[in-house]
């Protein structure tokens, strides 16, 4: 696997996503681990929907210089 820069901004973006379910949880104090869980899957789609439409297009060469492999 070759390592980019896209490859490293969405390894950054992943890691807030993380970042952001995990300090809801700790702000609000749930400690149920089916309630975590939903949590991190409703903000796992949020932040699919927000890169879909709004990064992958700044992080993606629309050239197609880097392909995928």
């Amino acid at each position: 696997m070759q390592i980019t820069w896209a490859s490293v901004s969405v390894l950054l973006y992943n890691y807030g996503v993380v970042l952001s379910a995990a300090y809801i949880t700790m702000a609000y104090g749930i400690n149920d681990r089916v309630t975590i869980l939903l949590l991190a899957f409703v903000f796992a789609v949020f932040w699919t929907v927000y890169f879909e439409i709004s990064m992958v297009d700044k992080i993606v060469p629309s050239d197609g210089s880097e392909e995928k492999s």
